[in-house]
């Protein structure tokens, strides 16, 4: 039985492998490959979601009503972006339309992960339009909770070359061992070489690709993680909230994840495309 799901809309084409935690292996525009792999490492390729944690654990831990839960480290000394990366997944419902296609893929939270819950993926894929939406989900008991999607985007496309922008970004301050602090200040866009959290209130940023394709994003939390120290890829991460948010949201409570009341993240990337007029 394949393990592969192709969503095809009009120029379009997203592959999801339902055995690396149904994430997008490959995204397609007009032909031109737009993800890319920096390894075989789980961490390091296509586009895949995040849970129940997104980004590092301070002290690869947990800590909620009273209980701390370690982590083995999966990524140098982090226990890096969850426990679905790498998970077998279920497609829960597809339908390909003439214009448009819809996959619901779900994954168990499994093991190490001590509560019981899932990861509910919907990728929506129509004219010129990518709505991604995650649901963290529990039946029983209740647990904290962070998600959000981690793409390799390639730098280097027949697009042109990759930029991004976030919408009035104020940039997360951080201390030497990588913890966040609960200082802000306006993101030096021109800097660039950034492994970084930012606060964007409006969820909104982009991607651009020289003159040729710009995927507006917008999020329904404001919160995104940018890493584009590498010459070769730009990862521009929406998130629910911050990395170590399960254990400290920074601005709000943390979440809380019951049989009634899920973890929703609602994700938009616009397509933009400029053609040559003729």
């Amino acid at each position: 039985m394949s393990t592969e799901v192709v969503l095809v809309a009009d120029g379009l084409e997203i592959h999801l492998d339902l055995n690396q935690g149904g994430r997008a292996t490959t995204w397609m525009v007009d032909g031109e490959e737009i993800l890319g792999s920096k390894s075989d490492d789980p961490v390091e390729h296509g586009m895949y979601a995040m849970a129940p944690w997104a980004g590092r654990l301070n002290d690869n831990t947990v800590h909620f009503d009273g209980t701390a839960v370690e982590f083995a480290p999966t990524y140098g000394p982090w226990a890096l972006h969850g426990t679905v990366l790498e998970a077998p997944c279920s497609l829960q419902a597809f339908a390909q339309e003439a214009h448009s296609a819809v996959a619901q893929v779900v994954c168990d939270l499994g093991n190490p992960w001590p509560w019981s819950g899932m990861l509910v993926m919907t990728w929506d894929l129509r004219p010129d339009l990518l709505t991604t939406t995650l649901e963290l989900r529990t039946h029983d008991g209740h647990f904290p909770g962070v998600i959000g999607w981690h793409p390799w985007f390639r730098r280097h496309t027949g697009f042109g070359s990759a930029d991004w922008h976030l919408e009035e970004a104020l940039l997360v301050e951080k201390s030497p061992d990588l913890s966040l602090r609960r200082t802000f200040a306006p993101a030096p866009m021109e800097r660039g070489g950034f492994d970084d959290t930012f606060l964007v209130e409006s969820g909104r940023g982009a991607i651009g690709w020289g003159d040729g394709l710009r995927i507006a994003v917008w999020n329904s939390h404001p919160w995104f993680v940018v890493y584009d120290a590498d010459p070769a890829f730009i990862c521009l991460e929406p998130q629910s909230g911050p990395p170590n948010g399960i254990n400290d949201a920074l601005v709000r409570e943390v979440v809380r994840v019951t049989p009634t009341q899920p973890l929703v993240q609602r994700t938009t990337w616009q397509v933009s495309r400029v053609r040559p007029v003729g």
